[in-house]
């Protein structure tokens, strides 16, 4: 997250790019996120971590979550 918000600045969350883009409120992804943990994601930074994810899939591999090899615990 801290790199995510580190490179997309307001554009991380809906509230501070639409601050952004309005002039006016807070701009600052890190102070949103302290405030409101939950914050809606843009579909830039939705994007960003797409990116980072599919990256590291391919470099270590994916989790296999069926029913056979994977047991939720109880």
């Amino acid at each position: 997250m801290r790199e995510m918000m580190t490179e997309l600045g307001s554009d991380s969350f809906q509230s501070t790019q639409l601050h952004a883009e309005s002039g006016a409120g807070n701009t600052d992804p890190f102070a949103a996120y302290l405030r409101k943990p939950g914050m809606p994601l843009t579909a830039i930074s939705r994007e960003w971590i797409d990116r980072q994810l599919e990256t590291l899939f391919r470099q270590h591999g994916e989790v296999d979550l069926s029913p056979t090899r994977f047991r939720a615990p109880t």
